[in-house]
């Protein structure tokens, strides 16, 4: 089958009940760069903003067999219906609203509260458009990119690190099934994580998707 002949460094896009996701292309980065001024999301993320040269260079690191971020733009049965990868990709050029990342966990990382030292990799969510907040997708991103890491990259285990006073998020990941395993208090973080032995668990409500490769990009030069 298709999803089955899928490796670690395919690019995918993903199409669930709610949600496309597509890899981060060149094409989205103007947008991703005007996000990150956002002092409020800065502070989410723990990160500094970059010029927008640097975001470029960033961007052209984000699917490799370590690490993938997906684009979240959500449907809209007002807008002209997405059929083909290439709407999919004109179309989240302006409905983008947040991203979802997975980064691998190296073997340090991934042993503290891990003793069957399961496959892990370490998850993100961000919805940048406040308007998109509240409507299950950063849920449904996160069910699907947990639901491909598991069937197509091995993942056994994702972990979550989330800023304490972040209840928002805290009760994301906790909706997902996971559960505490570590604070870090100077950074005032907390550590969660969710071990996927049994691939049943992994049906929460929206993680059913469809999974195709990405053969056209746009434009060329990815």
């Amino acid at each position: 089958s298709m999803q089955a002949s899928i490796g670690a460094t395919d690019r995918v896009w993903i199409r669930t009940s709610g949600l496309f996701l597509l890899p981060y292309l060149s094409c989205h980065v103007p947008r991703a760069h005007q996000w990150m001024q956002s002092p409020e999301l800065q502070e989410l993320t723990c990160s500094e903003p970059l010029t927008l040269e640097e975001e470029y260079e960033n961007q052209q690191g984000w699917w490799t067999e370590e690490k993938k971020m997906l684009i979240l733009c959500p449907h809209d049965q007002n807008r002209r219906p997405i059929s083909t990868e290439e709407d999919a990709i004109i179309d989240s050029l302006t409905s983008a609203c947040g991203d979802v990342s997975l980064v691998m966990l190296s073997d340090d990382d991934a042993e503290k509260g891990n003793p069957k030292l399961l496959r892990s990799a370490e998850l993100d969510v961000m919805i940048t458009d406040p308007l998109q907040r509240r409507q299950g997708h950063a849920q449904q991103g996160l069910a699907a990119i947990m639901k491909y890491a598991y069937e197509h990259l091995g993942v056994r285990r994702f972990v979550a690190k989330i800023l304490d006073h972040n209840q928002a998020s805290l009760a994301l990941f906790r909706r997902l099934g996971f559960e505490e395993f570590n604070r870090v208090e100077v950074f005032h973080e907390v550590h969660m994580h969710y071990c996927a032995e049994e691939p049943s668990r992994l049906h929460s409500p929206g993680s059913d998707y469809v999974l195709a490769p990405l053969h056209r990009l746009a434009p060329a030069s990815d």
